[in-house]
């Protein structure tokens, strides 16, 4: 049973790792059925204005997604404060987040930290269930789990990245929306 709810994804620029994760959350929601949830994404220090960058941009397309009529935005007040996750990219980009925001440390946690949740979580964790999961997680956050940033960085670790990004957003999608995924050893 899936809960309704609203996700932003955070990065520095909000043109490569975040953008990429909105779009491709809202691929995978559809995939799933998981209905009632929508999915934003801002910087930051955010290139306000500019598109998607181009090579996350193709790897959006080839898993089914759009980077059409993307705009990177800089965080603020306005975007976060509904928020039933925030998950930002970086350890370091979660402590300005709450540096900002204090309130929402239930709230915030790393897309990495979701991601290994996901995979460590009994599979009847779904829904409601996983989200208070994650909100009474008080381990540390560790850079261990960051996703590095691709920009710049050409074609190879553009890929490297969105493989990595796919694999925590479709961790936490499937867990909200109660889909057991089969998940490779390693």
């Amino acid at each position: 049973m899936s809960v309704a709810g609203h996700i932003v994804f955070i990065c520095t620029g909000n043109i490569c790792r975040s953008a990429y994760a909105e779009r491709l959350a809202r691929v995978r929601a559809e995939e799933f059925g998981l209905a009632g949830w929508t999915f934003a994404s801002a910087g930051v220090g955010a290139l306000a204005g500019s598109p998607m960058d181009e090579l996350m941009a193709q790897e959006l397309r080839a898993r089914g997604g759009n980077a059409t009529g993307f705009v990177a935005r800089q965080v603020n007040r306005a975007i976060v404060q509904d928020a039933t996750l925030v998950l930002p990219m970086e350890k370091a980009q979660r402590h300005v987040i709450l540096g900002d925001f204090p309130a929402m440390v239930r709230r915030v946690q790393t897309l990495g930290t979701a991601g290994e949740a996901s995979r460590s979580l009994p599979e009847e964790v779904v829904g409601e269930a996983y989200l208070s999961a994650l909100r009474a997680d008080r381990r540390p956050t560790r850079s261990q789990f960051d996703v590095a940033d691709p920009y710049r960085k050409g074609p190879e670790k553009a890929a490297e990245v969105a493989e990595l990004l796919d694999r925590h957003v479709t961790a936490v999608t499937a867990r909200l929306a109660g889909v057991p995924q089969s998940q490779p050893a390693g």
